[in-house]
């Protein structure tokens, strides 16, 4: 027998794929583990920040008692979120199952296209689904609408769900042979609803078929079925927090003759007690008619005990100890060095209750530990700000060495480089002049800058002249000086001013001509700004230093006048318009 798994993962992609072979005599500890072999592939990739896609691949070949079984499950998915709350979720799904036995050989095939569209607050949810599916075996082409809602308060959610089906998949027909058969599929979770879930059903199967309960069972096709179903939970706020979940699933399948109805309800409760003890309660309720009779409630009440560690007779070593160091981790790497200095006097605490101090050295010990996982925590404190390079709590078996490494936060400066409207100004080197060292920055796409690990002091800003890009005024650019103090961050912001103007040709119809000629001495206001000009003998025209925003262009010429809105951009812009003046009438 063998596996085998393989993970590749960077910024944008995410692919884990599996393996699994075992021979018909391979020993097993549980009457699920089916000889055969399995496989699957799964693969996520962002194309964009607003653009996943994903592709999962499920396949099997299993060795049962009197058969074997093929099944292969393939489903590739699109999530496009094209507003806050909006995504839309198309997708293909296509299904394979075959099986061969002495009474005869059985296969079923199913292609569908899922079409989803989703919206989404904290709150609310709620999507809508078509899907239309090709069934091996079906007369016409399967579809189904499907609608869910969510809503969510706190620790409180509710959902539910309604959807009709043509040509449904369904394993109806053998209930009616093994009663018990129902309540092993309740109990289970096994349902068929649409044939993305054929593949959880056929393995259950596979199951169930060792336990001898459905042999020769066969999946057959529903003309209609509705279906509508509901969720409620609630979780506490606790570390061990209770639960309730109430679940309710109504389903019809309209056949050629007659039609069927059934329903399932369940429900389950677990109420904490201390660290380590538990109570619940679940119940479920379910009625078929081919099973000629509806079943009472099923209920089951029980008490949990988890153990921190094994009875003593079964492990000879019951107790040892948990050590380290507490360090202060210049480098900042989380690993600690023998060159890393100590940190003394440093509280350290065991499960909560056991607690002790770093000697000199930075170590600490805690002997006579019982076996077990147990909880390691540091209590440090400090006048200036810090921040652990290693978990602050984690959790350790005995006979463990268990490291925290500790760092203060140095100054930092995080600097905005800004033109007059506003926006960032990129790819622009800026100096920064310190007491004891400069330092460079080159600001990003949103014209941020940072510098981390300064020393405290006076710090001047200023921007390299021959990096910064065309169209923005140097001569009034004035450097800002900053103070930093230790461990606090500060902000800096720079100013440029950009350079927009606009020119413009203005002609107006000369009846006479029959053409457009050049207006002389028209006039071109910008009302908003308060600007007004003349045009020359050529009909040119020009405004300067213009901020950034819409205004409107008014000119005018005797009885002659036309209006234009332009939008001048937040960076260095040279805007050329023609303005044609129309005859007026």
């Amino acid at each position: 027998a063998g596996s085998g798994e393989i993970q590749f993962r960077n910024a944008k992609d995410f692919l884990d794929a599996t393996f699994q072979a075992k021979p018909q005599n391979f020993p097993a500890l549980t009457i699920g583990n089916l000889p055969g072999t399995v496989y699957g592939v799964t693969w996520n990739h962002n194309l964009t920040p607003k653009l996943i896609t994903d592709l999962n691949i499920f396949g099997n070949h299993l060795i049962l008692p009197g058969s074997e079984q093929s099944n292969l499950t393939e489903a590739a998915n699109v999530i496009y979120r094209f507003a806050p709350n909006w995504s839309v979720n198309p997708g293909e799904v296509y299904a394979h199952f075959s099986q061969s036995s002495a009474a005869g050989n059985y296969s079923i095939r199913t292609l569908s296209f899922p079409q989803q569209i989703n919206f989404d607050t904290s709150h609310f949810g709620a999507s809508v689904q078509y899907q239309p599916t090709l069934t091996s075996g079906g007369y016409a082409l399967g579809q189904s609408v499907r609608g869910t809602s969510r809503l969510t308060f706190g620790t409180l959610q509710l959902s539910g769900y309604a959807e009709r089906q043509t040509q449904a998949l369904s394993i109806s027909s053998i209930l009616s042979q093994i009663p018990a058969l129902q309540l092993e599929l309740q109990r289970l979770g096994i349902t068929i609803s649409n044939p993305q879930q054929l593949s959880s059903l056929l393995e259950d199967t596979a199951f169930l078929q060792t336990l001898g309960l459905s042999q020769g069972a066969i999946l057959h096709i529903v003309p209609v079925r509705r279906q509508v179903g509901g969720n409620f939970s609630w979780t506490s706020h606790a570390s061990r927090p209770q639960q309730l979940v109430l679940d309710y699933v109504r389903t019809t399948d309209e056949l050629l003759q007659g039609s069927v109805r059934n329903w399932v309800q369940s429900g389950s409760y677990t109420h904490p007690i201390g660290r380590t003890n538990e109570v619940f309660f679940s119940y479920s309720w379910f009625h078929y008619p081919g099973l000629n009779r509806q079943y009472a409630p099923l209920a089951e009440v029980g008490f949990r005990h988890t153990f921190n560690s094994l009875p003593s007779f079964l492990d000879p070593i019951r107790h040892g100890t948990v050590t380290g160091i507490v360090y202060l981790d210049e480098q900042r790497k989380g690993i600690y060095g023998p060159a890393l200095p100590p940190l003394e006097a440093v509280e350290v605490v065991l499960d909560g209750v056991n607690n002790t101090r770093t000697d000199r050295t930075g170590r600490y010990a805690f002997s006579g530990v019982a076996r077990g996982t147990h909880t390691v925590e540091v209590h440090f404190r400090s006048d200036h700000p810090f921040w652990f390079t290693s978990p602050s709590t984690t959790s350790a078996d005995i006979n463990s060495v268990v490291n925290f490494g500790i760092t203060f936060a140095a100054s930092e400066l995080i600097g905005f480089l800004k033109n007059d409207a506003g926006a960032g100004v990129p790819d622009v080197d800026v100096d920064v002049l310190g007491p004891e060292q400069n330092f460079k920055a080159k600001s990003d796409a949103d014209g941020r800058f940072a510098l981390a690990g300064l020393a405290p002091g006076d710090y001047t800003l200023s921007v390299d002249a021959d990096s910064v890009p065309p169209g923005y005024v140097l001569d009034e650019f004035k450097p800002v000086r900053v103070e930093l103090e230790k461990g606090v961050p500060r902000k800096a912001e720079l100013l440029l001013r950009a350079v927009r103007s606009l020119s413009g040709e203005v002609s107006y119809y000369n009846s006479v001509q029959g053409v457009y000629v050049p207006l002389a001495n028209g006039s071109v206001a910008i009302p908003k700004l308060a600007l007004h000009t003349r045009t020359r003998e050529d009909g040119t025209f020009e405004f300067t230093e213009l901020p950034a925003g819409d205004y409107t262009i008014l000119l005018s010429s005797g009885s002659s006048s036309m209006v234009r809105v332009i939008t001048v951009p937040t960076g260095p812009a040279h805007l050329k318009e023609v303005f044609r003046i129309p005859v007026s009438k």
